[in-house]
C-alpha cells in the first residue's frame, strides 16, 4: 500500500507488520502504479520503489509510464527514451530534445516506441529490444501484457 500522508509526503506500508515508511518528503508531483510497482516524480527527479528500496531513475525526467514490470521514461538530460526493468535501466532510443518528447505506448510487460522521424517501430519485451518495422512512418500500435499489435500503415 502506498499513500500520500496529511503533509503530502509519499508513504508505504511495506510488510505484514504494517510498518509505515516514508518514501518521499513533499513535494510529490505525480505518482503512478501498476501491480506492485510504484514510480513518482518529485520536482524533475523520477524515482521507483522496488525491492524495499527507492531508486533514482533520472534527475531530469519528462513523461513517464508504469507497467507491472517496467517504468518507461524520457530522460531529458540525456535526450533518451529509457526503460527500467528488473532493477536496471536500458536505453531504448536517442530522442533528441524536440518539443513534446518521444511518443510510446506500454502494456504491463511491453513497450512500443514509434520513432516517426526514422520510420522505425521498436519493441522492448523481457529485457530485449526488437525492431518490428524499419519503414513504417504511419504505424498504429497497441500494447497489452505480453502482446503487441501494429499496423504498418502501408
Amino acid at each position: 500500500v502506498v499513500f500520500l500522508d496529511h503533509q503530502e509526503g509519499l508513504m508505504a506500508v511495506e510488510d505484514e507488520l504494517r510498518k509505515v515508511r516514508s518514501l518521499q518528503r513533499p513535494p510529490v508531483d505525480t505518482v503512478l502504479r501498476s501491480g506492485r510497482l510504484v514510480a513518482w516524480r518529485s520536482g524533475d527527479s523520477l524515482k521507483v520503489h522496488a525491492g524495499g528500496r527507492v531508486h533514482v531513475l533520472a534527475g531530469q525526467a519528462g513523461r513517464f509510464t508504469v507497467g507491472d514490470s517496467l517504468v518507461v521514461f524520457h530522460d531529458k538530460a540525456d535526450a533518451q527514451l529509457k526503460v527500467w526493468w528488473r532493477g536496471g535501466v536500458q536505453v531504448v532510443a536517442e530522442v533528441g530534445r524536440e518539443a513534446g518528447g518521444p511518443q510510446w505506448v506500454n502494456g504491463s510487460n511491453t513497450l512500443l516506441f514509434h520513432d516517426r522521424s526514422a520510420g522505425r517501430l521498436v519493441l522492448f519485451h523481457r529485457g530485449g529490444l526488437h525492431l518490428l518495422c524499419d519503414d513504417c512512418p504511419n504505424a498504429r500500435v497497441a500494447a497489452g501484457g505480453d502482446l503487441v499489435a501494429y499496423v504498418d500503415g502501408q
